[in-house]
This record gives C-alpha cells, sequence and structure tokens, in this order.
C-alpha cells in the first residue's frame, strides 16, 4: 500500500510540474504619445479567440500590464475607443517559464505608421 501512495505521489508531482510549466508571462506598458510627452494609457487589454474578444487584463494607472498567458501563440489586442486610439491586433509568442516584455504605442485613429 505504501508503494501505491508513493507512486501516486510521485505521478501527481509531475503532472503538476507539466501543467503549471506551461505558461509564461506577458508584460510591458501601454501609452501614447502627445506633442512630443509620453502618456499612460489605462485601458483593457485583450485576447482574440475563437472570432471574439475576451478581456485578459487592464493596466494600472501608470501604463503598466501584466498578464499570465499559456505557451503558444496570442493575438493580443489593444483596443481604446474610448479615447479614440486605433485598434490593432499584435501576434506575440509566449514560451513556456518566460517572461515577454512588451511595450506598445497606441496611436490615434485614422493615422497609419510610417
Amino acid at each position: 500500500m505504501k508503494n501505491i501512495n508513493l507512486t501516486l505521489l510521485i505521478l501527481f508531482i509531475s503532472l503538476s510540474a507539466v501543467v503549471f510549466g506551461q505558461t509564461g508571462v506577458l508584460e510591458g506598458n501601454v501609452y501614447r504619445t502627445v506633442e512630443g510627452q509620453k502618456e499612460v494609457m489605462y485601458m483593457t487589454i485583450a485576447e482574440l479567440k475563437g472570432g471574439s474578444l475576451q478581456p485578459i487584463c487592464k493596466t494600472d494607472y501608470n501604463g503598466n500590464y501584466s498578464v499570465e498567458l499559456s505557451a503558444g501563440e496570442h493575438l493580443i489586442v489593444f483596443r481604446n475607443s474610448a479615447m479614440q486610439m486605433r485598434t490593432d491586433t499584435v501576434p506575440i509568442t509566449i514560451q513556456a517559464g518566460s517572461t515577454k516584455h512588451f511595450d506598445y504605442e497606441m496611436t490615434p485613429d485614422g493615422v497609419l505608421e510610417t
């Protein structure tokens, strides 16, 4: 009986390491530039998944964000239509066990980047 319990304990610990090791962190800062000055953006960040937007986190009052995501490809949506900012969808790859830093500059709707 002790061998079975020990085997189950080892199996549980191994599976926990596999399950919990399949995520990474996406963090960064969202801002806009007004008259040459950086202004932070307080907003919700979403992921495009299965054809719909799913909110994944909000920036703090300094424009910083951090979210744990599964390892793999993600389509991250930066959108702040209340301030007439352009909506952008950015492909981001998350690696298991790592942190990816991604700062994003919002641009006014209708202004193309060059």
